[in-house]
């Protein structure tokens, strides 16, 4: 079941304009020096009993992280305009949809960046439910 909601998000994520480089998990990936990149993450929690009986369908919750990565030196600006973005794509009621599991996004935001030596990087959370068989 997670699996599907990665996709789910994964998908949505990589049909976003304008496109980024994407450091997908498990994936070999080399950030190129100057060129803005992102990796997501997905953070879930353990699901919940949502209806009742064996058949009635759990409640999946949890974080879909999302790091953004702007070279080092050129102020907060650009890399603010792409975490704006990510949240107006994931923004609250957003339903994403995989293998014909819906995922809602129930809330979205940014946090404050963080230096880093050759990056200035962002991270964007969604939050997220699903209900999805037992």
């Amino acid at each position: 079941m997670i699996e599907n909601i990665r996709k789910a998000l994964d998908s949505h994520l990589a049909t976003m304009p304008p496109a980024i480089d994407v450091a997908w998990p498990n994936r070999p990936y080399d950030p190129q020096i100057g060129t803005p990149w992102m990796r997501p993450n997905l953070l879930p929690t353990p699901p919940r009993q949502a209806e009742l009986g064996l058949q009635g369908r759990n409640a999946h919750t949890g974080i879909y992280q999302i790091s953004v990565f702007y070279p080092a030196g050129n102020g907060p600006g650009r890399a603010e305009d792409a975490a704006s973005a990510l949240v107006e794509r994931f923004k609250r009621g957003t339903d994403v949809t995989y293998a014909n599991h819906l995922v809602r996004c129930v809330m979205a935001g940014y946090r404050d960046g963080t230096q880093e030596p050759d990056w200035y990087s962002l991270i964007v959370e969604i939050e997220y439910r699903a209900y999805l068989p037992n």
